[in-house]
């Protein structure tokens, strides 16, 4: 038998996994080896690395827990306020949109049933129209870039300029990402 023979029996030896017949010629083999008591007083340092290993609980360093805890709070009580921030824009923005309705109300009433007269409904119809009119020339206009675009698009020069436009794009996102992070206000949440 070959030395790997031998090193396949002693994991199976250290595993529990050999029968007394298989131990017995594992034995004599390793008190006439030299290379195969090497390779099994490895084995048995790895053994017990691995199962002492497994036992040994490695704890977060001092002051750790109270660290994590105060930058958690602190963090909480600064994210708590974007909440709140949102709220009040959105309540600012419909009270905005209120005061303004009820100024355009106010007006139309305060000129009297003029307002509910043919000609100028008439007049606001064709407004209508020609705001119609108007979008659907800018979607024509659409229409015509995206077929010009799709002409161009086997040129290298388009997809150069879609490159440079992505990768400008992406810089000036990390500009604002760098730009809006959060400064640390006390010399103990940078500890």
């Amino acid at each position: 038998m070959n030395h790997e023979t031998f090193t396949e029996k002693m994991v199976l030896w250290l595993d529990n996994g050999l029968n007394a017949p298989e131990i017995t010629e594992l034995q004599a083999h390793l008190a006439g080896c030299p290379t195969c008591q090497q390779t099994y007083q490895t084995l048995q340092r790895v053994e017990t690395l691995l199962r002492g290993g497994s036992k040994i609980m490695v704890g977060p360093p001092p002051g750790f827990t109270a660290r994590f805890e105060m930058r958690l709070a602190y963090h909480q009580v600064r994210n708590g306020g974007h909440l709140w921030w949102g709220f009040g824009v959105l309540l600012l923005g419909a009270l905005f949109l209120f005061i303004i309705g009820g100024l355009a109300v106010s007006a139309l009433v305060s000129s009297g049933a003029g307002w509910l007269d043919g000609a100028i409904f008439y007049s606001g119809l064709v407004g209508l129209i020609q705001l119609a009119n108007t979008l659907g020339v800018w979607l024509n206009l659409v229409g015509l870039f995206v077929k010009a675009s799709l002409l161009t698009m086997s040129y290298p020069t388009f997809w150069g300029c879609a490159l440079a436009a992505l990768a400008l794009a992406w810089l000036w996102l990390r500009v604002l990402k760098y730009v809006n992070r959060p400064v640390a206000t006390s010399v103990e949440l940078l500890i």
